[in-house]
């Protein structure tokens, strides 16, 4: 069956609609756009730098508690009862757009969508706004206005919100500026958020000076602004006031970047061609400028970045108050590269955790290949890239202009860029400056390394020579400045230091010695005891095999299993007098051979063999049987070998997977060995200290003892004795920990 149509029998009638805006808009902008509490409070400070302000100052009042109280004071140039109405009051304004610099300072203005002052809406329910601002008239202005966001009720039309406001005129100067008083907070505050705060905060404003404005800058200024600008930028600063926690106010200041090794500098000309350079504070030498051949970028201009680039070892942390364990700490909670757009940081670059450069996972996956940007830069190095740095290593920052670089785009969350051509292009300018810094580091290693092997034994008729020469330079009349008098005897003083030093390293070096030589002489009485035991167990053994059959049963069992552990106990001994034969025998230091490494470690595997089966460890002998050795002594061979495997099995002894393994490869040029074991594994802040003589971590073993912490350095010395390397390496599963040793030569 059919239905007919109804058909109308009124008139259609015509209107015309509005767009209406719910309340909820406003809650959603201010509680949706900010993730944080610093990233809510660097919205609102943005407003102050925007302004002109050189300070602003937050105070947190009762915050611990529920419903406490925010107040940030700035002494920008404030708001008239016109800007107020046209900016603040409306949403979405397009003032930041068709007015990009600020009139003071001529700074480029970091608030873009005009919804920034609505991230108090995530921190109170209660917002006050107080200003002072000077009319283009010269009268003064001041204006007090509240905002009670929990009027802001779902369903309720934004126009309808109503914002009480005094105002008035003011006789004489007064001081303009902006104070927001964020009243009955959302929630309180605890010590660590402080800490999170101060973090975020300490990095909000580039630490750089303002740049000077571009060509192009200059112009819009002179086309956009009337009030005239100062010639100079005098920064902006944050001071933070915390009477809950006082350790956490003061000004936000960062003090630790003398121990850097290097500052590297960088920039993005307006033409898209790179450029590098290193300041070396310990050495006060200028590396570069460097330009990587064949590298332009087409998305990128007027970019430039300032890195400290940290190595953490004493020589670089004199006369600090940072101890190396500190300033690793300090590395691990606020190392990074920053980014900072138009002088305000974008999160979360740099945080801690976030490898936006992918530093941390190229040493994660050894990834130490010398880019093709750099391989006349790296001629004559080994390796060097095994040195690259950390995120915990770096402290630093990138500094854009939006002018300039119209393709760096921050997300709506305020939050990170827009991951486009010239984001990538940011990140390989980055990149490219960090690893070049790497290659310089490794030849600055290379120097001191070869300078130290150059170096002549001390003696004191040489630090009288140079206490001598001070002394009549210090008495000279000859025409010599009284700054290069100064360089003269500062390099003098240092040259008599470093002979002290070196002298008692060899003093500290020549008593280890003495003890080793003591121990050798009781090893060598102990080797003769051993073999002589070997052959009485042995002969014992024999005999109490022949009373074997006239024993009745069911002792005869019993006497068969004491007769049976007898010969394993001779046979460890055996096992374990051949290890001590291969380190002192005449065999063992005769002469210089290129010896085959695999039937080494095959010796040192069946010497351990009783060991790894009672404690079910698999020691693995994977080195070619073709590799040898450069011209060296077994001994010392055998030395290296034993050192690093007893080390791996005390690390695995009491674990769950216990495995070890030796590898090596030999190419034309270099032999490289590599130990690797499935142990407790070595904290990467432990790799330099544990070649320190009499540093140890093991623990005590029942067959190898305790640990004298000079294993590891005998390996060093042997290696190095050979112009070799040797160094801990990042690890992959199964393995927990890899020792690398490198020996040049055929």
């Amino acid at each position: 069956m059919t239905t007919e149509p109804t058909i109308s029998t009124t008139e259609a009638v015509e209107e015309k609609l509005r767009f209406s805006i719910d309340s909820r808009l406003l809650q959603e902008l201010g509680e949706r756009l900010v993730a944080r509490h610093s990233v809510a409070l660097s919205e609102l400070i943005k407003n102050a730098y925007d302004a002109d302000a050189t300070k602003v100052t937050i105070e947190f009042r009762n915050v611990t508690s529920p419903r406490g109280t925010i107040i940030l004071c700035d002494n920008g140039n404030g708001m008239t009862l016109d800007d107020f109405r046209q900016k603040w009051v409306r949403i979405a304004t397009p003032d930041a757009t068709e007015n990009p610099i600020s009139p003071k300072y001529g700074r480029v203005r970091t608030g873009a969508k005009g919804i920034g002052r609505f991230a108090s809406l995530s921190l109170s329910t209660d917002l006050t706004v107080q200003s002072t601002a000077r009319r283009i008239d010269g009268q003064y202005e001041q204006l007090q206005a509240f905002f009670q966001w929990s009027n802001l009720t779902s369903g309720a039309d934004l126009s309808g919100f109503e914002i009480p406001i005094r105002h008035s005129l003011l006789s004489g100067d007064h001081q303009t500026g902006v104070t927001l008083i964020l009243a009955d907070l959302r929630q309180t505050w605890s010590e660590e958020d402080f800490g999170s705060i101060q973090q975020d905060l300490l990095g909000l404003v580039s630490p750089a000076p303002p740049p000077d404005p571009s060509q192009e800058t200059q112009e819009t200024i002179k086309e956009t602004v009337e009030v005239p600008i100062s010639d100079t930028d005098p920064g902006f600063s944050i001071v933070l006031d915390v009477p809950e926690f006082p350790k956490y106010s003061g000004a936000l200041i960062q003090n630790f970047y003398h121990g850097a090794w290097g500052v590297i500098n960088g920039k993005v000309d307006d033409s898209g061609l790179p450029s590098y350079s290193i300041d070396v504070p310990i050495t006060k030498e200028k590396i570069g400028p460097f330009s990587p051949s064949n590298v332009h970028f087409g998305h990128l201009a007027d970019a430039g970045i300032e890195i400290r680039y940290f190595v953490y070892r004493t020589e670089f942390f004199k006369g600090l108050d940072f101890g190396i364990a500190q300033a690793r700490r300090l590395g691990r909670a606020e190392g990074g590269v920053r980014i900072y757009l138009d002088g305000f940081r974008v999160f979360p670059y740099g945080d801690q955790g976030d490898d936006w450069l992918g530093l941390d996972s190229d040493r994660a996956r050894n990834l130490t290949g010398t880019p093709a940007e750099f391989t006349q830069e790296a001629r004559g190095l080994r390796r060097p890239m095994l040195h690259m740095p950390g995120n915990y290593q770096l402290f630093g920052y990138v500094t854009l202009s939006r002018n300039s670089n119209p393709f760096i785009i921050p997300n709506v969350s305020r939050e990170r860029l827009v991951e486009n051509v010239a984001y990538e292009e940011l990140k390989k300018f980055v990149r490219l400056g960090i690893d070049w810094a790497t290659i310089q580091y490794s030849r600055y290693i290379a120097k001191q390394e070869s300078a130290a092997i150059k170096k002549t034994s001390p003696s004191e008729q040489l630090t009288q020579s140079i206490d001598k020469a001070i002394q009549l330079l210090d008495e000279s009349d000859f025409p010599i400045d009284s700054q290069s008098r100064g360089e003269m005897k500062s390099a003098l003083n240092i040259a008599k230091q470093a002979l002290r030093s070196q002298q008692a390293r060899q003093i500290s070096e020549l008593s280890m010695l003495r003890i080793l030589a003591s121990a050798g002489t009781m090893v060598m009485v102990l080797d003769h005891t051993l073999r002589a035991m070997v052959g009485g167990l042995g002969q014992i053994r024999s005999d109490l095999s022949t009373f074997s059959s006239k024993i009745a049963e069911p002792n005869r069992q019993t006497f068969q299993n004491l007769v049976a552990r007898l010969e394993d106990w001779k046979d460890t001994v055996q096992e374990q007098a051949s290890q001590v034969g291969l380190l002192i025998g005449s065999d063992s230091r005769d002469m210089r051979r290129r010896i085959l490494l695999s039937p080494m470690v095959e010796a040192l595997k069946s010497g351990f063999a009783n060991y790894c089966e009672q404690y079910d460890i698999e020691l693995s002998n994977n080195v070619p049987s073709t590799i040898r050795t450069s011209p060296m002594f077994s001994s010392e061979v055998h030395a290296i070998l034993i050192n690093l495997v007893t080390n791996s099995i005390k690390a695995v002894r009491d674990q769950k997977v216990r495995k070890i393994e030796v590898s090596a490869h030999r190419d034309e040029n270099e032999l490289r060995l590599w130990v690797k074991d499935s142990g407790i594994g070595l904290s990467e802040a432990l790799r330099e200290e544990v070649f320190e003589p009499f540093y140890t971590t093991s623990t005590p073993d029942p067959v190898l003892g305790v640990g004298t912490g000079l294993g590891l350095k005998i390996v060093k010395d042997l290696v190095n004795s050979y112009g070799g390397e040797v160094f801990f390496i990042d690890s992959s599963t199964p393995w927990s920990t890899t020792i690398e040793i490198r020996i040049a030569g055929k």
